[in-house]
């Protein structure tokens, strides 16, 4: 059978998680900071919403919208903060094509038509 942990390891947790953002799964999840702090009991972090543990990187690169094989170098933190500072690759997807569809796809448009002219 499991051992209760200790009154003062149980309070700790529960500082931790009224701390740290954690996410649902039924909801967007919420932005992701550049910094992390996963030794600080007031530390940016994002706890997973079943479990008392922060996501992992291979969880993180997921929820930012990088393919499985993405690879980053650097300790925790460093790998951390270039998710935390980076695009995420599916919206900029959708800025790249909303660009293209509503300015570019005009500019040619009204060019072809001014030629014809």
């Amino acid at each position: 059978m499991p051992q209760q942990p200790s009154r003062r390891t149980f309070l700790k947790c529960l500082c931790i998680r009224a701390t740290l953002p954690s996410f649902r799964w039924s909801a967007p999840a919420p932005t992701i900071l550049k910094t992390v702090s996963v030794s600080a009991t007031f530390g940016a972090g994002l706890m997973m919403p079943d479990e008392d543990r922060y996501v992992s990187i291979a969880e993180l690169k997921r929820l930012g919208s990088f393919p499985d094989q993405f690879q980053l170098e650097g300790s925790f933190e460093e790998r951390w903060a270039r998710i935390g500072n980076s695009v995420p690759p599916l919206l900029m997807r959708a800025i790249a094509l909303h660009i293209k569809n509503e300015i570019l796809d005009r500019v040619h448009t009204c060019a072809a038509r001014k030629a014809a002219a």
